[in-house]
């Protein structure tokens, strides 16, 4: 139970959400970690940490292997800041996929991929399939390379969360514990970029608890602390002289709008196709599902059929990404 002082000095419970966020702290002398997803919340966060003359003892930064170009370029640039700044410098943690499983159903999904083809002289059909021959023996490297290997759409496009927990969330506690920071059940700060005006984001969907704490870590959110919302966060970055980063999120993310899929370099929009057709062919697709594509119940290649309306009614449906730090 959190408590802060009246009027006459006596202890009083808080009991608002916001208000146990923004009162929510762990100890100053307990390492730090920044999760930093390169976009715009968390680089404020960062700014912010230096001025408050917060210096992390590390800044993590979970690749997935599918983020945009500009996402990677501007985690080269803001590193010259945070050298300027005596910060530390980012840590870039990848996911660490084990061997061929029983899970990935490789035999069953070549059996049924084949008997489609074998009868098919398309020279297309016929290069996917050698490909395909040699993806499948293949250990992914990126949440894409997964895509395709287990012939499946992110799990974003079933409103599910399995990717940030394997490719975003185990890459830190990794990490965290090969620095050994977890040794003698000590745990450790964690700072969350959800600004002010996201607050709930830190509620658990499942519990309908705040996300406080965890064996390993004790979760803080400073944006919401101070109050820092969205356009406060680009104000200060700006302040810093700084450009504003680029959306951070997968570049095949289901929650892409459609004006944001539309800008895309064409080569990456091939490469969303690629997902949406492996995945149609793949043993775990089923015709008729509500679920199209990487639009969800839209295919990438169907966009240019929406009518105006469709269109604006994806773009308010998907305005900004889901993806979260935490398995909710």
């Amino acid at each position: 139970m959190n408590y802060q002082l009246d009027l006459f000095g006596e202890a009083q419970a808080i009991t608002s959400p916001v208000e146990i966020l923004k009162n929510h702290a762990g100890n100053p002398d307990q390492k730090l970690i920044v999760s930093w997803g390169v976009g715009t919340n968390s680089t404020a966060m960062l700014i912010l940490c230096k001025k408050l003359g917060i210096r992390p003892d590390y800044i993590l930064f979970a690749d997935t292997g599918g983020e945009s170009y500009e996402t990677y370029e501007y985690l080269e640039y803001f590193q010259d800041w945070l050298v300027k700044n005596d910060m530390p410098k980012p840590h870039v943690v990848r996911a660490q996929y084990g061997n061929t499983s029983e899970k990935r159903k490789t035999y069953a999904s070549a059996k049924k991929t084949f008997k489609a083809l074998l009868f098919c002289d398309s020279v297309e059909v016929l290069t996917y399939a050698i490909w395909w021959v040699g993806v499948t023996g293949a250990t992914p490297k990126t949440l894409e390379e997964s895509c395709l290997i287990t012939q499946t759409l992110p799990s974003m496009a079933y409103n599910k969360k399995a990717c940030s927990r394997q490719w975003k969330i185990e890459p830190q506690d990794r990490f965290a514990k090969e620095q050994g920071l977890f040794t003698d059940g000590q745990k450790v700060r964690k700072f969350i970029g959800y600004h002010a005006g996201e607050w709930s984001r830190a509620v658990n969907k499942k519990s309908k608890q705040l996300m406080l704490e965890d064996e390993h870590y004790i979760y803080e959110y400073p944006l919401v602390k101070y109050g820092i919302n969205q356009l406060a966060c680009n104000l200060l970055i700006q302040s810093e002289g700084l450009r504003l980063p680029p959306k951070s999120s997968c570049f095949f993310c289901p929650n892409r709008t459609p004006s944001e899929i539309m800008a895309l370099p064409e080569e990456m929009r091939e490469r969303g196709n690629l997902i949406e057709r492996t995945n149609e062919m793949g043993i775990h697709f089923q015709p008729g599902t509500s679920i199209k594509g990487l639009g969800r119940n839209v295919r990438w290649q169907s966009l240019g059929e929406l009518t105006p309306l469709e269109t604006t009614l994806l773009e308010q449906k998907y305005r900004q990404c889901s993806c979260v730090d935490f398995d909710e």
